[in-house]
């Protein structure tokens, strides 16, 4: 699964791509669900991650004002 393969792999530029899919993933999954607020545990279980890897997803989305960090620590669009 995507999950292993990011968390495992040694070669930058292949996890430099599965970091990309997996932010578009996260991204779509925002826009398909309006209203959707999760914390850091809950995509994680989402979306099948580790913790980095998604806090690294998620943080990007942010970064790039797709995503707001709430008050209490959870992600969601405005």
């Amino acid at each position: 699964m995507l999950q292993s393969a990011t968390s495992t792999t040694s070669n930058p530029a292949i996890r430099t791509r599965q970091q990309s899919v997996m932010t578009e993933r996260i991204r779509g999954e925002f826009c398909e669900m309006p209203g959707l607020r999760l914390s850091l545990a809950q995509a994680c279980r989402l979306w099948s991650l580790d913790e980095a890897t998604c806090g690294e997803a998620l943080s990007q989305l942010v970064q790039t004002g797709f995503l707001r960090r709430r008050a209490d620590g959870g992600f969601c669009r405005d």
